[in-house]
């Protein structure tokens, strides 16, 4: 039963898939930054250690394995 206070809005029904797909979509763009976002700081980290140890690896004897 309704009461007499409650006002229902119906949607309409193409409208509101509209906004639940672009709202998936808009989702999916965020994560996809964030992956990207995340790789790029991974590939930085591995870059600094390798210039990190470098010098290392210059210090090792060529005749060592």
């Amino acid at each position: 039963m309704k009461d007499a206070g409650d006002i229902i809005t119906p949607i309409e029904p193409s409208r509101k898939l509209s906004d639940a797909i672009r709202d998936v979509k808009n989702a999916f763009a965020d994560r996809d930054d964030v992956v990207v976002d995340m790789r790029e700081a991974h590939r930085m980290r591995l870059d600094l250690l390798a210039a990190e140890l470098a010098p290392v690896f210059a210090d090792v004897p060529a005749d060592m394995d």
